[in-house]
């Protein structure tokens, strides 16, 4: 009895809310979420199962915590700088944190998230386009459009993950399944990237650059309308 004390005892001392965190982490880059599970953990981590209850409620909690861990390895903008910049450096950081651990994304994005890294990342970005010039109501519908294409490409990579190796190879191997009269212009995109003279690959960045070109026309045109309101006359009272 005293020896089994001294272990749980020491299970206790060794283990911390963060270092299951981290080690969850680890796991389910490794494993996969679906994979993931208490019993594993607790396995990775060499303790019983129950002492991990001592520092997470349950897997519900664990995943959370999860989220707002990998959210806290995002680049944080700084609302006042340059607003541009500091939306692009921490969307393409969101993005490399999220290919990074390939699990996150759906967890972000099929649950709440309220944990601490993530009300503040919310808030910077919310932040950074307000202080650039935009009301609250269309920071918020900028900041909606950013994180689709953030997600959206990620996810889009990650369950439809382009051929790997030589993309020319890739194509030849499909054109003869692609019915050229049916589908001509899908056979020539194809046919342009078998033949060398395209990649055939996207990249995060255009897209972004794409949005960002349209945020900001969109808040040049805002402040000019406020620039002309201003400087109209006011109707003369009687």
């Amino acid at each position: 009895m005293a020896t089994k004390k001294k272990l749980v005892s020491a299970e206790r001392q060794k283990l911390s809310r963060d270092v299951v965190i981290q080690a969850a982490i680890k796991l389910t880059d490794e494993i996969g979420i679906e994979a993931l599970s208490m019993r594993k953990l607790a396995d990775e981590l060499k303790v019983e199962a129950m002492s991990l209850y001592n520092h997470v409620k349950n897997k519900d909690d664990l995943l959370s915590a999860m989220v707002d861990e990998v959210v806290a390895q995002m680049y944080l903008p700084d609302c006042d700088k340059p607003w541009r910049q500091e939306i692009e450096q921490a969307t393409i950081s969101a993005h490399t944190v999220l290919m990074k651990h390939h699990w996150s994304s759906m967890l972000l994005v099929s649950r709440p998230a309220v944990g601490s890294a993530k009300l503040a990342h919310f808030n910077a970005i919310q932040g950074c386009f307000v202080n650039a010039g935009f009301s609250p109501q269309m920071a918020d519908q900028v900041r909606h459009v950013i994180e689709g294409h953030l997600y959206g490409f990620t996810l889009q990579k990650l369950l439809y993950p382009t051929p790997e190796g030589d993309y020319a190879k890739a194509a030849s191997q499909f054109l003869p399944v692609l019915p050229r009269d049916l589908f001509p212009h899908s056979y020539a995109l194809v046919e342009t990237v078998a033949t060398s003279n395209y990649d055939g690959k996207h990249y995060f960045e255009f897209g972004l650059n794409l949005l960002l070109d349209g945020i900001q026309k969109i808040l040049d045109a805002e402040k000019s309308q406020r620039k002309v309101k201003k400087s109209a006359p006011k109707s003369a009272t009687r």
